[in-house]
């Protein structure tokens, strides 16, 4: 599978990762298969300084589980901004997390590395509109 996700641009394999979180939190069907797709073995997710998870395996058990806790958890596309260097991926996004009275929106800035077509390592800072 990775030398079909090579052949996207770094860029593109991260917002195809979005598309697929998207559908999959709203589903409740987030796997580690799924997060394999597009996170290397050993990569990090560290959010606001805290490592989630690490790994397909260590994603799925911090996220996979996260829709009946927060409800909705809505990754907005398109980017806001975007740029990237090589492998290196730097973005401004929004999320809508939360249903109801609960909803809220929140401004993301991330930054993606790309080791063989898959996220090596993933960190975003967050901040509530």
């Amino acid at each position: 599978m990775a030398a079909a996700a090579s052949a996207r641009s770094p860029l593109d394999l991260l917002t195809d990762m979005f598309v697929w979180w998207n559908a999959a939190f709203a589903a409740d069907a987030m796997t580690p298969a799924g997060f394999a797709r597009f996170f290397a073995d050993d990569a990090p997710f560290i959010v606001n300084g805290d490592l989630r998870g690490q790994g397909p395996d260590g994603l799925y058990a911090c996220f996979g589980h996260q829709r009946p806790v927060v409800g909705t958890a809505v990754l907005l596309l398109p980017f806001l901004k975007s740029f990237s260097s090589g492998d290196c991926i730097f973005i401004d996004y929004d999320m809508r997390i939360g249903e109801g009275t609960a909803a809220r929106t929140v401004n993301a800035k991330g930054y993606a590395q790309i080791r063989e077509g898959r996220i090596a390592h993933y960190a975003v800072n967050t901040v509530a509109r």
